[in-house]
């Protein structure tokens, strides 16, 4: 992780070998002002913000495994170097934005159902129970607006009218 606001490079303490440690300890003043004694220890990087030997303050409880902070050599956000082959794993809109799309293979409507679009026009035109909702619709008014299918109302305590469309 790239922390603008921080001065050096942090790393989880278990992420470190023991013969990287120097033995040198300093004073390290987190965000909320909490002051936590951190161990110093020579770790090579290889990141998008930071990639050389750096001497790292080895915390326990880190929030994450690298944070590259202000640094000599550190990249800016805007500038990362993408080059770098970071082992995460992929997220699945990585994954989705890397995959090459397939066209959709859709079959033959006309030959799938039998009929054109002429035929099932006139198919539709044809059906009682299709004339019977258009019917239903073109009869059914309320307050001078059309609605093209049944519905039925009811009246609840307190005056809230309740429309159920059949």
């Amino acid at each position: 992780m790239r922390d603008t606001g921080c001065e050096d490079v942090v790393v989880r303490k278990q992420l470190v070998d023991e013969s990287q440690l120097t033995g040198v300890c300093c004073l390290l003043l987190r965000i909320d002002n909490t002051a936590l004694l951190a161990e110093k220890a020579v770790i090579s990087l290889r990141t998008p913000f930071l990639s050389e030997e750096v001497k790292a303050l080895c915390i326990p409880d880190a929030i994450c495994d690298v944070i590259v902070g202000n640094v000599e050599g550190a990249r800016s956000l805007e500038d990362p170097d993408m080059s770098v082959m970071v082992g995460a794993a992929m997220t699945r809109a990585q994954a989705k934005r890397e995959a090459v799309t397939k066209p959709l293979r859709v079959p033959d409507i006309e030959g799938h159902v039998g009929v054109d679009r002429e035929q099932l026009i006139k198919l539709q035109q044809e059906d009682p129970r299709i004339l019977a909702l258009v019917d239903a619709g073109r009869t059914s008014r309320r307050g001078g607006k059309s609605f093209p299918l049944r519905w039925r109302g009811a009246s609840c305590p307190g005056g809230t009218r309740i429309l159920d469309v059949m």
